[in-house]
């Protein structure tokens, strides 16, 4: 998913300071994902990243055009961190926004809080930030809030289903 550069590079001056703390001493590594392989995330490098409003990014104007509910979501500035393997957006949302900073995945798919005020329930917080999103992550590029159903150990996945009912309040998931 990603690996440490032997020099630091220059981010953009727009880029959040999360995204450049991590991007000036990091690499996102392009892979091809082998079958049966449990990778689900794939990060953006550098220069595949761009300022986005939620505009640009059809789930989140969905959000305020089609339902008419998230009318919060109007203007909202967002970074297109990734993807994943299922064709879910992850996005990541910058301190100071009308919705909780973090990483967020976006997706039909997506399995996210029920009638929440806050985010549609195709949309799910990963991370409360980029740093402790892309560290969860790691170098093996999975993250279960993407496959909530992963059979884990179950003390592991009521630690998870709890951490991500704390970002999430009023997803339905059950340990």
């Amino acid at each position: 998913m990603y690996v440490p550069l032997d020099a630091p590079r220059v981010c953009p001056s727009w880029f959040p300071r999360e995204l450049a703390d991590f991007y000036s001493s990091h690499a996102a590594v392009r892979q091809d994902i082998p079958p049966g392989s449990d990778i689900n995330v794939l990060l953006y490098d550098l220069d595949e990243i761009n300022p986005l409003t939620a505009e640009d990014v059809r789930d989140l104007r969905m959000a305020y055009e089609d339902d008419g509910e998230h009318q919060h979501f109007r203007g909202l500035k967002v970074v297109m961190v990734g993807s994943s393997v299922f064709g879910d957006e992850l996005i990541y949302v910058p301190p100071g926004s009308s919705i909780p900073c973090g990483v967020y995945a976006l997706g039909p798919d997506v399995s996210g809080p029920v009638d929440s005020p806050v985010q549609p329930s195709w949309m799910l917080r990963l991370a409360p930030s980029f740093q402790e999103w892309v560290e969860r992550v790691g170098s093996r590029g999975y993250d279960f809030g993407l496959v909530p159903g992963e059979q884990l150990p179950p003390e592991r996945r009521r630690q998870l289903v709890a951490y991500f009912a704390s970002l999430n309040p009023g997803i339905d998931w059950t340990p």
